[in-house]
């Protein structure tokens, strides 16, 4: 998912993560992430990290999140899982951060906004 934000990744990140009740993430170094710095922080066996847009959409959005299992067991709720997370994130970023946000689904762009946030189904 992508969004904007006027602040630095680091405000950012304090942010995002304090929403999220993450207090134990970490600062990544990477020569393969815009900026050279990103960060991440455990959810329930998710990766979350939180990087500079690099990926796509980089003139319309400046920083993007990505979620990833890490314990990998499986189960028959994983897809549910996922999907709740992603939702969550999806509403921290855009109802209690007030932040411009979009995913890409089906090799397109939807961008979230008030029409639409209660309808996304994840």
């Amino acid at each position: 998912m992508f969004f904007n934000s006027e602040k630095s990744i680091e405000e950012v990140a304090v942010l995002f993560f304090s929403k999220m009740n993450i207090s134990d993430y970490l600062e990544g170094e990477s020569s393969n992430v815009l900026g050279g710095y990103y960060y991440c922080g455990s959810f329930f066996g998710n990766e979350i990290k939180l990087e500079k847009n690099s990926y796509d959409y980089e003139e319309l959005f400046n920083y993007m999140v990505h979620i990833d299992k890490r314990i990998k067991v499986e189960t028959e709720n994983d897809a549910y899982s996922e999907k709740r997370l992603a939702g969550m994130v999806v509403s921290i970023l855009y109802n209690e951060l007030d932040m411009e946000v979009a995913l890409e689904i089906n090799d397109g762009l939807l961008r979230v906004n008030s029409d639409n946030i209660n309808e996304l189904k994840f």
